[in-house]
Formats: C-alpha cells, structure tokens, sequence
C-alpha cells in the first residue's frame, strides 16, 4: 500500500511538471518564427496575463 502511494505521487509530480507551460522557450521561437516571416503579419496576442505571437495572413486569389 505505501508503495501504491509513493507511486502514485511520483506520477502526479511527472504530469504537473509536462503541465508547466516553458515562457522563456515560447519567446525565443516567436523571435526567430517573427525574424523568419515571409508571408503574413506577425500580431501578438494577449491571454490570461500572458502574450503570444500569432501569424495573420490574408488569403491573395
């Protein structure tokens, strides 16, 4: 039983540490994908307190 526990909290720990969202790794792929952009507008966007680089393209037929 207290084996059961202690596994059961590691696998808990694991699954919130893959739930951690990496800001510093975000920013530096929106800098380069923003540096790259060859089609569209870069645009950033703001949600729950946090900004994020979205692409806007305009369809051209």
């Amino acid at each position: 039983m207290k084996l059961l526990s202690i596994l059961s909290i590691i696998i808990v720990q694991a699954a919130f540490a893959q739930m951690t969202p990496d800001y510093a790794k975000e920013t530096r792929w929106a800098a380069q994908v923003e540096d790259a952009l060859m089609d569209g507008d870069s645009v950033w966007l703001s949600a729950n307190n946090h900004e994020f680089l979205s692409i806007f393209i305009t369809e051209c037929v």
